[in-house]
């Protein structure tokens, strides 16, 4: 069961990229937009920069934990290819806590 348990991991982290075109999108158009004339606090920028930026490039992350675990694999380590099917999950949990930093400190 171990053998195969990195793959549920990954299809699992691979889940948000189907929404992926829709909020790159989105990341675009809040990345282009006029800052505004009056300051914004430090923690409102680095938690909205940091989901902007973190949510930009999961695919990128995505994509070299996949090339890992398939060579991991080749190679027959499949304790090791499974560490590394939580990294996309770990980073996932890293842009839903900028997000909810971005939602607590919006208010």
């Amino acid at each position: 069961m171990i053998k195969h348990l990195y793959w549920i991991w990954l299809i699992l982290a691979g889940l948000p990229l189907l929404i992926y075109p829709f909020l790159l999108l989105a990341n675009i158009m809040s990345l282009a937009a006029e800052t505004p004339r009056e300051p914004i606090p430090f923690a409102l920028r680095l938690c909205s920069l940091g989901f902007l930026l973190s949510s930009t490039f999961y695919p990128l992350a995505y994509g070299g934990c996949i090339v890992k675990i398939i060579t991991l694999v080749v190679a027959a380590e499949h304790k090791q290819a499974l560490r590394w099917s939580f990294v996309p999950l770990l980073y996932l949990a890293i842009v839903a806590m900028f997000f909810c930093g971005w939602m607590l400190t919006s208010q």
